[in-house]
């Protein structure tokens, strides 16, 4: 029954809190409405026992004046006003105090001693104390005043209160008995809430060590599963790498020199090149899955063993080539439901000519004696892998290298690197390069043209991945 009053209790002096509100909000509305109904008690009883001493009509008006603005402003404080209803707490009890004072002998008065309250009270409200203060030492000094330089006005007020010499003395020992009573009250609260604040912030404390347990907990769970990621993605890398054609692989290709480079912008990249030689045809690939990272490094590898299942099946016909690799591609993309798709060049390489087909960057050519040509592939075929109907007909290209003459292909990554001026590398200078070096072994040509990229960039991060592929015609 007792936890149960103290439970209905303590609800009353929260009225106005909300769910949400911080513990130093809960605090002040708590001390809020503790004052508000201490004093509501007091003016209450009060003008209930000047009903029975006194016949002062001044005085049972002004208390009972301030028991209403007491209740009013605890009302104020429940609809979420806090900052109002503490200065009309404030601002009422010294308006109350004072018309007792003048009321009551005025310097003479008992209820002089509650001047000592506003100090306490502004601390309590969290109001400005020096400024309470002052209004105390200005009544003080206003009764003063009165009393000794306008005796004629205290005696004025004193008659026109009619209050008689035992009303005096019953206010007096009230005014003695309720100064300390409501400076321990006042005290009482500030003592009471802030036991309740230290309770709260140890509550506060075991849930935050509680909750660092479980982030410790998490971040080593966290840790291991970013180690598993990172060894998933380390495979993948190196899977990646594994079906890139090997050095030997390619020297093995006796009427071709040929060199090839892969960059990545993350761990696992999205672009493709492929150098596959079955039966005296050479199938020569190179790609861009749009965006990087894993998935596109997956579509990337989808690609490769679409390409190496057509060689394999000596399938010559670029036009062929590339509907079933689309349709392979395709099918595959929309199974691991990712919105991707690929741009990408097939050429193949029959008695001395080479066959291009399909849609990428433009390949370069630099004949032996420097000459620079630029041929532009976005006619020659579709995205692959965007959607399963493509034209019937794919433009294709022939041409022929001469000894010596030189073959380019790359990645958006080359032409769209930048420098510290947000500056790209751009066709011009991949050409500049190209000529500058066509003279050298397709391995130095790759070697001397990364260099230039790299010099290039500066301390620029590469944000797309890199592929270059070098054919020379021996």
């Amino acid at each position: 029954m007792l936890n149960t009053k103290k439970s209905r209790a303590f609800e009353i002096l929260s009225t106005g809190a909300r769910p949400g509100d911080d513990i130093q909000k809960v605090r002040l509305i708590r001390q809020v409405n503790g004052l508000n109904l201490f004093f509501i008690g007091v003016a209450a009883s009060v003008t209930l026992i000047f009903t029975f001493i006194t016949s002062s009509a001044e005085l049972k008006i002004i208390q009972g004046l301030a028991t209403v603005l007491y209740a009013t402003s605890l009302i104020i404080n429940s609809k979420g006003r806090l900052k109002f209803a503490s200065n009309m707490t404030m601002y009422v009890f010294e308006v109350h105090i004072f018309g007792v004072m003048l009321l009551t002998n005025g310097w003479t008065s008992a209820a002089v001693n509650l001047i000592i309250l506003y100090p306490l009270m502004a601390a309590l409200l969290e109001l400005n104390i020096n400024k309470h203060l002052c209004i105390g030492i200005g009544e003080a000094a206003a009764l003063f005043v009165i009393y000794t330089f306008l005796p004629q006005v205290n005696e004025l007020l004193v008659k026109t209160s009619n209050i008689g010499s035992d009303a005096v003395m019953v206010l007096d020992i009230m005014a003695a008995t309720y100064t300390p009573i409501m400076a321990a009250v006042i005290i009482g609260i500030i003592f009471k809430e802030n036991l309740n604040a230290r309770k709260k912030q140890k509550e506060m404390l075991v849930e935050i060590s509680d909750a660092n347990r479980q982030l410790e907990l998490y971040a080593t769970q966290l840790k291991d599963e970013t180690q598993k990621l990172k060894a998933e993605v380390s495979i993948a890398k190196k899977i990646q790498t594994m079906v890139l054609p090997s050095v030997e692989e390619i020297k093995q290709i006796d009427e071709l020199d040929i060199a090839c480079i892969m960059r990545t912008a993350t761990e696992v990249g999205g672009d493709y090149y492929d150098v596959i030689k079955i039966d005296g045809i050479v199938t020569i690939g190179i790609g861009d899955v749009t965006g990087h990272g894993l998935s596109s490094g997956l579509i990337m590898l989808m690609a490769q063993t679409a390409v190496r299942t057509l060689a394999e099946m000596k399938v010559k016909e670029p036009n062929t080539y590339l509907k079933l690799l689309n349709r392979i591609l395709y099918a595959n993309i929309s199974r691991i439901k990712e919105d991707r798709s690929m741009t990408m060049v097939i050429i193949t390489y029959i008695n001395n000519r080479y066959y291009i087909s399909g849609q990428h960057e433009s390949v370069v050519i630099c004949r032996k004696n420097g000459d620079i040509e630029v041929i532009d592939t976005m006619d020659n075929g579709f995205y692959v892998g965007m959607t399963l109907d493509v034209p019937d007909n794919y433009k294709n290209m022939e041409l022929i290298l001469e000894k010596d003459d030189v073959m380019l292909l790359y990645s958006d990554g080359v032409t769209e690197a930048e420098n510290v001026k947000k500056e790209q590398f751009g066709i011009t200078n991949l050409c500049d390069a190209l000529k500058k070096y066509h003279q050298l072994s397709a391995d130095k040509i790759k070697e001397k043209f990364m260099k230039d990229l790299y010099n290039y960039m500066g301390e620029t991060e590469i944000y797309d991945d890199i592929s270059l592929v070098v054919i020379k015609q021996r």
